[in-house]
């Protein structure tokens, strides 16, 4: 049967080194049984649906609210406000699937007002929360894990070694075998618990820190092949190129290195011939339309009247020509006028011839 565990939220701007020192004593009486840190899950993965999962096989989720919690923001604005938050996300998981929430106030933070929050966090408030102040820190943390019982049974009993050093064998066990399936997640999370049962344990820090970095890798790698799949080989590329300069040859990747290279340089070739392609075919066509319109200018001005208004050729219709008047030069040398046409001369009638006179 899987382990019981508890989920802890908290904002890293706002309560980072009190949620570490919360987990460390938390992580004693009820070893390796929390999740921490479950945000820093690397690139490659569905974020919302991870953190879905690790709330979900959870018993219980502990909400640690400093004095920013509820106004931290970034250039979006007020965190709480972006639905895809972390905290939104991971607490509203809580409440949706009906986990206990177990608020904790630290820094001389007070439980935030409902009207503060957004709709879907707004049940947060009808939680029970315990304040943890420096003054009373140790009665603040027994309370928290008395409060744990019924989900994860009577704590280790502290000050016994052996019960430690069994724990912790457990721990590494349990991270060998998710790193055996490539869990980084899981892996991270034991050896997150051993070594905060033996923070001095250097073999074991190492080994913590390879499987944050096999993480990033795998993240990396993930990364590249969905880019690949969509059809995004150049920023697949890149990112094989990013995995093989943090890993060296991880998963054998510089065989795909050359193996994408080679399909980029092809896809290039072939994007270069079309576009010349595409390039020669618009100038032969622009070279072809100019022709044309050379060709029809032409034609056409030799049927169009000349530019100094001369007349279009005569046609002949069988009678001579009219000659035009020759211009007679005046005694300066100038041309005279065409001179103007004589006025029609009045016909005056003939008189009558006398009547003959009589003879008589």
């Amino acid at each position: 049967m899987a382990q019981p565990k508890v989920f802890i939220s908290y904002r890293r701007s706002d309560s980072q080194a009190q949620t570490g020192r919360l987990y460390d004593r938390l992580n004693r009486a009820f070893p390796g049984m929390f999740f921490r840190d479950v945000s820093e899950i690397g690139v490659g993965v569905d974020f919302v649906a991870h953190v879905e999962r690790a709330v979900g096989a959870s018993v219980a989720l502990i909400a640690v609210i400093g004095p920013t919690w509820a106004t931290a923001a970034d250039e979006r604005g007020r965190r709480l406000d972006i639905p895809d938050d972390f905290v939104r996300v991971e607490i509203r998981t809580a409440l949706e699937r009906k986990i206990r929430i177990i608020p904790i106030l630290v820094g001389n933070a007070e439980m935030v007002d409902d009207d503060k929050l957004p709709d879907d966090l707004k049940p947060l408030t009808r939680w029970n929360a315990i304040k943890i102040v420096e003054e009373y820190y140790d009665q603040g943390i027994e309370k928290l894990v008395r409060s744990l019982v019924p989900e994860l049974g009577e704590p280790a009993v502290e000050g016994n070694a052996q019960q430690s050093d069994q724990k912790v064998r457990s721990l590494r066990g349990e991270a060998e075998a998710a790193i055996g399936v490539e869990d980084w997640f899981g892996a991270i999370q034991a050896l997150q618990a051993a070594l905060s049962l033996e923070p001095a344990n250097h073999e074991m820090a190492a080994r913590l820190k390879w499987a944050n970095d096999q993480r990033k890798l795998n993240g990396l790698f993930t990364e590249a092949q969905e880019l690949y799949d969509k059809d995004k080989k150049a920023a697949a590329l890149q990112k094989f190129r990013q995995v093989r300069v943090a890993g060296g040859d991880y998963r054998g990747v510089s065989q795909l290195i050359a193996q994408l290279e080679s399909e980029v340089a092809t896809e290039s070739r072939r994007s270069t011939v079309r576009r010349w392609t595409f390039g020669t075919v618009a100038t032969v066509t622009a070279v072809l339309a100019l022709l044309v319109s050379l060709v029809t200018w032409q034609i056409i001005s030799e049927f169009k009247p000349g530019k100094d208004g001369g007349d279009a050729p005569p046609v002949t219709t069988g009678s001579p020509p009219t000659p035009e008047p020759t211009p007679v030069d005046d005694k300066r040398g100038a041309v005279s006028p065409d001179p103007p046409a004589p006025r029609p001369r009045r016909v005056e009638p003939d008189p009558e011839p006398p009547a003959p006179r009589g003879t008589g």
